[in-house]
């Protein structure tokens, strides 16, 4: 996250959109799908609450908008509504 936030401002970009925990998607057949990436979510997180992955998230986003910050750009939250 440091590293795009630096590209961003090396571009002259002023605001870095960020998708946070988004879970990916698997190609198949040139079609992109969440059936695979959620599955295997499911069998990931067996050791992690939701609670605890959510302020893991939280703690990620204080800190990458600290650098944000320090660095000029805007960090917009994408919501992926999975």
């Amino acid at each position: 996250m440091h590293q795009q936030i630096k590209l961003t401002k090396d571009l002259g970009a002023p605001v870095l959109r960020v998708f946070a925990a988004w879970r990916g998607v698997t190609m198949r057949n040139g079609t992109a799908t969440y059936d695979l990436v959620k599955r295997y979510e499911e069998w990931q997180n067996l050791d992690s609450t939701k609670i605890e992955r959510w302020n893991w998230v939280r703690d990620c986003l204080k800190e990458a908008a600290e650098w944000a910050e320090k660095y000029g750009v805007i960090l917009a939250l994408q919501n992926t509504d999975l």
